[in-house]
């Protein structure tokens, strides 16, 4: 008896992932397709398509799939170099620079800066600030380039 009940158990754990597998084998479907490659890194199709769709929502943005990826593309490029030259954006830098932007336009309050921001650019402040994060860093790696071309090319 003892030994038909450990039978029975040990098939019923042999069969069941047998059968769960075979029953859910036809319903999977692929959830990312690999759209471009930049140095090992992937960009797969669902970040493309959620940023394509946001640069649709965002006012005067070109909003090709084509342009989007050449941006994501673009954009991981700069945060790679980044890493490679220790580059770091601080959110107190970045609140800092903000803040000047906010000075320059003569805007004291915040949330008006905000509103201003996505009516006149037609993105959250987010994205903003994420823009903004990009500039810092691209200026950063041209201060680098620069600083490190040999005299003999200047």
């Amino acid at each position: 008896m003892k030994k038909e009940l450990l039978i029975s158990i040990i098939t019923f754990f042999i069969a069941a992932p047998v059968s769960f597998a075979a029953e859910t084998a036809g319903v999977w479907e692929p959830y990312n397709r690999v759209v471009a490659v930049v140095n090992n890194k992937p960009i797969v199709e669902s970040d493309l398509n959620i940023r394509t769709e946001s640069a649709v929502r965002m006012k005067g943005k070109d909003s090709s799939k084509n342009k989007v990826l050449d941006k994501i593309i673009s954009e991981e490029i700069l945060e790679q170099t980044a890493d490679t030259e220790a580059i770091q954006v601080t959110e107190e830098r970045l609140d800092k620079e903000i803040q000047r932007m906010m000075e320059r336009s003569g805007i004291k309050d915040p949330e008006i800066f905000r509103k201003k921001i996505e009516a006149e650019q037609g993105m959250s402040i987010q994205q903003f600030r994420h823009e903004i994060r990009n500039q810092i860093i691209v200026e950063q790696i041209i201060m680098i380039v620069v600083e490190q071309t040999p005299p003999s090319q200047k």
